[in-house]
């Protein structure tokens, strides 16, 4: 049996946990071509096969998208420097830059890296904000 969590640290590991566990299967989803392998898309399969909604579904199949163009970011997030949040919030800022537009945004996430952790999370979303 499960201890019983009762802190606030307990939620914030577990928290970061579902981070760690996001950024696995968004590792995953970018590496494979899932509908040349299964006829169908991934947004299909994340709704049927790991009980996503259908926004949720988008939201993840275009992070792994868009993280296959930004590899700092997909590090960052990989390393747990990055959360969830964060990366969605990057990930829809840069839904309308091309490709070198998203490399510019990349090499912002790359020259803050050492101290992700440490700085807002907010403080690093504007910007990227302030670069799209």
């Amino acid at each position: 049996m499960f201890a019983v969590r009762t802190t606030i640290q307990d939620a914030c590991d577990a928290l970061i946990e579902a981070d760690r566990l996001t950024a696995d299967a968004l590792s995953i989803i970018s590496r494979i071509d899932i509908e040349a392998s299964t006829g169908l898309p991934a947004e299909m399969l994340l709704v049927l096969g790991a009980r996503r909604t259908g926004g949720d579904a988008r939201m993840l199949a275009n992070a792994a998208s868009v993280l296959r163009d930004m590899p700092a970011t997909a590090d960052a997030f990989a390393r747990g420097d990055l959360s969830w949040s964060q990366v969605r919030a990057i990930v829809c800022s840069v839904r309308t830059v091309e490709v070198a537009g998203r490399l510019r945004i990349d090499e912002i996430v790359r020259g803050h890296a050492a101290r992700l952790r440490q700085m807002d999370p907010d403080e690093l979303l504007a910007r990227v904000d302030d670069a799209v």
